[in-house]
């Protein structure tokens, strides 16, 4: 066992058994990084310490492994005195109570030391956690066989890990369940500040595809929209509210023909086999529906269903000289950006630097896929979309609109 682990195994024995002080650790972590105390902001995120013009804020890493007098925690940290003296006026005042300390004591006995690691990083292993389509994990699991058989990264091997509760520090894919500083990169963007997606999210797109249809459609027009039953139904409501700013009237679809809702073009949001079941009630009218989601069953509808249909799509779905199938390519772009990004924090990791590793990354070309170009303000890498339309017999996609950048408004 290595020296931090020990020192974490003797205090969580002391502290009455290791789940229950695991959870005292990782209470006054919270408080150290983000919480109730955010120390990290002037000491360093493992306390390292950090100087901002004329004001240096000290090293706490000292204190790991001192288990530090509660009553010198709390003169410290409620009333700004160490020793009889007093802190630095910068130095903020909290008033934590005995349980409070005894949290924010039990993490800076681990500070800095690799007890203190963030979730999923160990020795030499880094788990890294998978939400993505099973058919594209055998093309994943591949790409890190090649990334361990050189050393890994640091000496570290990734560890693919498919089990949602397992401690990871980073996924490839996305959920609205995931802890909001867990790193993810996905096909689509995600929500949160640490969710990066290489194209732009489903919502993104079917605002995209509702604008393109207003634009097509007359003033006082009626819309009908066909939401299957997992889509989120922010969307739906966003769609709504959008529709009627522009003065349009969105209908649910009902019944077999959608001129019996007097709609002037149908609205699909949902898998293949949704489109399809919108594609045999519908006649006459346009269909849109998003190409990401739709997926090959666009290129097996019926001729007439086919030439009515109107794609949203990332630009990146069209991108020349693409080999391999998109959701592939995506998945594979995913685990450059992880292996790039890991590559330029270094050996000391930690999610905030891997974050911000990321967010340098511009003009990062990705193999069949356009180069990603992401920002602090910027987590989406290819932004552009354009609407396509479809051509069965080659199985391909046309444009039928130049690119355009959504802009979320």
């Amino acid at each position: 066992m290595t020296s931090g682990r020990a020192m974490l195994a003797a205090c969580l024995l002391v502290s009455g058994g290791w789940a229950g002080a695991q959870a005292t650790v990782e209470r006054g972590r919270a408080a150290y990084q983000s919480g109730a105390a955010a120390c990290a902001r002037c000491h360093g995120r493992h306390g390292e310490g950090r100087r901002e013009g004329a004001v240096a804020a000290p090293a706490l890493q000292r204190f790991a492994g001192q288990k530090a007098d509660l009553d010198s925690l709390r003169l410290a940290v409620n009333d700004g005195l160490s020793a009889g003296r007093a802190l630095h006026r910068l130095m903020p005042r909290y008033r934590f109570d005995a349980g409070a300390l005894a949290d924010l004591s039990a993490y800076l006995d681990v500070l800095g030391s690799e007890a203190d690691a963030d979730p999923g990083i160990g020795s030499d292993t880094l788990m890294i956690g998978v939400r993505l389509d099973a058919s594209v994990v055998p093309a994943v699991q591949a790409g890190f066989a090649r990334i361990n058989a050189v050393g890994g990264i640091y000496g570290r091997r990734l560890v693919l890990q498919r089990d949602p509760g397992a401690a990871v520090f980073a996924i490839l894919g996305w959920g609205r369940d995931l802890p909001p500083d867990t790193p993810s990169i996905a096909p689509g963007a995600g929500t949160g500040a640490a969710a990066f997606g290489l194209l732009p999210g489903s919502e993104a797109q079917a605002r995209f595809m509702l604008d393109q249809a207003l634009a097509a459609a007359p003033s006082g027009a009626t819309l009908a929209l066909s939401a299957a039953a997992d889509t989120e139904p922010d969307t739906v409501r966003v769609l709504q509210a959008r529709a009627v700013a522009r003065g349009i009237t969105l209908v649910p679809l009902a019944g077999s023909h959608a001129r019996g809702n007097g709609a002037v073009a149908v609205l699909s949001l949902g898998d293949g086999a949704h489109l399809a079941g919108v594609a045999h009630k519908v006649a006459a009218v346009p269909i849109y529906a998003l190409a990401m989601q739709a997926g090959s069953t666009v290129f097996v509808l019926a001729p007439d269903a086919a030439r009515r249909l109107r794609l949203a799509a990332p630009a990146a779905l069209s991108y020349p000289g693409a080999a391999r199938p998109v959701q592939e390519r995506l998945a594979l772009g995913a685990v450059a950006i992880l292996v790039e990004a890991l590559k330029r924090s270094g050996r000391r990791l930690d999610r905030e630097t891997f974050v911000h590793a990321i967010e340098q990354l511009r003009a990062f070309g990705v193999d069949g896929l356009p180069d990603m170009r992401f920002g602090p303000n910027r987590h989406v890498g290819a932004a552009g979309m354009l609407m396509v339309k479809v051509d069965p017999a080659r199985r391909s996609y046309l444009p039928y609109t130049d690119v355009s950048e959504e802009n979320g408004n």
